[in-house]
């Protein structure tokens, strides 16, 4: 609830006391979510390195509002498979850390950032939706 349709703690604590008559606190779901989080990380993992190995991998990010402060979401997808880290700059540095040997097998497709540019590929294609926007703006 709290993930997936981003309701708050409050609101998640109500509905589980109102619906089931089961009190549960805005630290209890907390604690489930971090608890949850911790068991998925070797999913994450496996899903962040079947995204290194994959023959085209997509990129983007969009902007967000973290604790009031601008940060960007990071996607990195395959055709079956997404990654996403929520990560305070917009620039290299995140894909350093999560993709340091860049994509050397993958045609890597994106909106041509300069960020992306810089990330070693077996080759670079601007995206389908930036490519038309150019051909139309143009």
């Amino acid at each position: 609830m709290s993930v997936y349709q981003y309701i708050p703690y409050n609101r998640i604590s109500k509905f589980f006391k109102d619906m089931f008559s089961l009190p549960l606190s805005e630290g209890g779901i907390d604690s489930i979510l971090e608890e949850m989080s911790q068991k998925s990380e070797v999913a994450y993992r496996a899903i962040q390195d079947r995204i290194t190995k994959s023959e085209v991998v997509g990129s983007d990010e969009t902007g967000c509002r973290v604790n009031g402060k601008k940060h960007w979401f990071h996607v990195w997808q395959n055709s079956l498979l997404t990654f996403i880290v929520p990560f305070a700059s917009r620039g290299h540095r995140v894909i350093e850390e999560y993709f340091p040997g860049g994509f050397l097998h993958s045609f890597y497709v994106s909106d041509c950032w300069a960020s992306q540019l810089k990330t070693q590929a077996k080759a670079h294609q601007l995206c389908i939706a930036h490519l038309l926007r150019e051909l139309l703006n143009f």
